[in-house]
């Protein structure tokens, strides 16, 4: 075997490695909680060592910032299909359709959203999932919205709603699609009026 190709063996390894440990965090942290959450119980759901989750992230936030960074990149690319599945229906169907799709898709990472929405935001800092999230409300609500000048204040209502309704579902456990109708009915009718 090559230098090249046992490298890339080795790059596969450790990547492989690292998602595992990723993934195991992400089921722990969400059952215990970030502080609880201990790294033996995330090595040994990973199949690795202690040791080996420390020489991939160099303690538990390192690995909690990892994880929340892995997670976030693979949501974005979700929500712009989510908001370009619905780019061509008329203004109600797409809000109704890219909530659902949407909540659909979050269902998929209930345990990773759980996690996300307890930890502590910097209040001036958005991430790219909630500028993702925002832009792809507002080209929504662009198309339904009189007063375009009132787009951003809506577009945090719509974002806001979303917020507590996954926060609402999670507590309730109830599935998060259960609650996109509903939602968009109580957005519609107050957006109808503007």
């Amino acid at each position: 075997m090559n230098a090249r190709s046992s490298q890339s063996l080795r790059e596969r390894q450790r990547e492989s490695v690292a998602a595992a440990i990723l993934d195991a965090a992400e089921a722990v942290i969400a059952e215990k909680g970030v502080a609880a959450a201990p790294m033996a119980e995330i090595a040994r759901r990973a199949g690795v060592a202690v040791g080996t989750v420390y020489n991939y992230f160099p303690d538990r936030d390192g690995l909690v910032q990892a994880l929340l960074a892995d997670r976030r990149a693979a949501m974005v690319p979700k929500i712009r299909a989510a908001a370009a599945a619905h780019a061509k229906a008329p203004f109600e169907a797409a809000l109704r359709g890219f909530l659902r799709d949407l909540l659909a898709t979050m269902e998929e990472r209930r345990s990773f959203l759980r996690i996300a929405l307890e930890m502590p935001h910097a209040p001036q800092k958005r991430g790219a999932v909630v500028t993702e999230l925002h832009t792809a409300i507002n080209g929504i609500l662009a198309r339904g919205v009189r007063d375009a000048a009132r787009l951003p204040l809506y577009t945090r209502v719509v974002a806001g709603a979303l917020k507590s309704t996954l926060l609402d579902a999670l507590d309730r456990d109830l599935p998060f699609v259960a609650e996109a109708d509903e939602l968009a009915g109580v957005l519609l009718d107050g957006l109808r009026k503007r």
